[in-house]
């Protein structure tokens, strides 16, 4: 059985008199979603109110990267060094990632799509590493490695990689801050920068902090990108091949931010 995963997308609009809004997705994401047996479908930024009809055709969700979410909606005033922000599309994949949470729907969170899990379930955002962080590492500008994460033992993201210690690449100026109560972080730079977070007794709610899509050799990339299709297929077996659950849950309410820590 191959399940349907639904894949965020980015957005753009044309300069000109009539400029149109264009939605895209890099091919690398949809090119892991097939090798591990999956069948890729591009999910356009849309009303909100339309994630539950969208969703209902797929088995699992791939959160991409992108844009800065906009700091309004976790109640923070903008940074000096916040870059671009696209509020209707940071609403729509919110709902997204609140709606997976709460229906045991597959889902994974890459670069910008680990951070918008975490809004989505009421933790906050470091909106420049450089500027906040102390001593940090270099943490933008690479797609083959660039640092190492330590997994912590025990956890999803651990048993999935089958180590406590992983190369991977980086290319990004924001990460999780305080982290929503009950995302677990599972991974972290030596400069304390959160890369990775997971929802503990979801089906699969994963969200890393790296590009794993761009290092299709790694074996890290591998291992992630098949544990996410299993779960879809469950998914997908569950609900007898459609991908409309049996009965559906109301999203949960953004929690509490936790103590950064």
């Amino acid at each position: 059985m191959k399940p349907v995963i639904g894949l965020s997308c980015s957005t753009s609009t044309d300069a000109g008199v009539r400029p149109v809004r264009r939605y895209s997705c890099p091919e690398p994401y949809v090119r892991r979603v097939e090798e591990a047996g999956g069948i890729p479908i591009l999910l356009p930024t849309a009303d909100p109110s339309r994630v539950p009809g969208l969703l209902a055709l797929v088995h699992g969700v791939l959160l991409i990267g992108g844009d800065d979410v906009d700091p309004s909606i976790y109640g923070a005033a903008p940074h000096r060094k916040l870059g671009p922000v696209d509020h209707a599309r940071d609403e729509f994949e919110i709902a997204i990632a609140r709606r997976a949470a709460a229906d045991a729907l597959p889902a994974l969170g890459i670069c910008r799509g680990c951070q918008v899990m975490n809004v989505a379930l009421g933790g906050s955002l470091i909106q420049d590493i450089p500027a906040e962080v102390e001593s940090p590492l270099s943490h933008a500008g690479r797609y083959d490695a660039a640092h190492d994460v330590a997994v912590t033992p025990g956890t999803r993201l651990h048993r999935l990689l089958g180590r406590k210690q992983v190369a991977v690449n980086s290319h990004h100026h924001q990460s999780i801050g305080s982290p929503a109560d009950g995302f677990d972080v599972t991974a972290r730079t030596s400069d304390g920068v959160v890369e990775a977070a997971e929802l503990p007794g979801h089906a699969f709610f994963l969200g890393v902090q790296w590009h794993p899509e761009r290092m299709p050799e790694a074996d890290a990339t591998r291992r992630l990108f098949r544990a996410f299709l299993e779960a879809a297929v469950a998914r997908a077996r569950s609900v007898g091949g459609s991908a409309r659950p049996k009965a559906a849950s109301k999203p949960p309410r953004a929690g509490r931010r936790a103590v950064r820590g």
